[in-house]
């Protein structure tokens, strides 16, 4: 783990060859969380890297849509 100074006016400067091993490129955007007493840095996942995560996800749940009759609710059961 290496120690880092934040300056005067509040700026941090992270060294380049720990942002590159990180996987972080000159110019991309990032996020930062914070959690308790610490921040994390991550970059924003792309839209590309996104597809097809979910496949094979069983989308036979019921909505909000689908509870406007209460009477009519079957919890885990296809609609027939």
């Amino acid at each position: 783990m290496e120690t880092y100074t934040i300056t005067e006016d509040f700026k941090l400067v992270i060294n380049k060859d720990i942002l590159e091993k990180a996987g972080f490129m000159a110019g991309q955007e990032i996020k930062i969380l914070f959690k308790e007493n610490s921040l994390e840095i991550k970059a924003p996942k792309e839209k590309k890297s996104l597809k097809g995560f979910l496949k094979g996800i069983n989308t036979d749940v019921h909505r909000d849509h689908d509870f406007k009759n209460l009477d009519n609710i079957h919890y885990f059961e296809k609609n027939k």
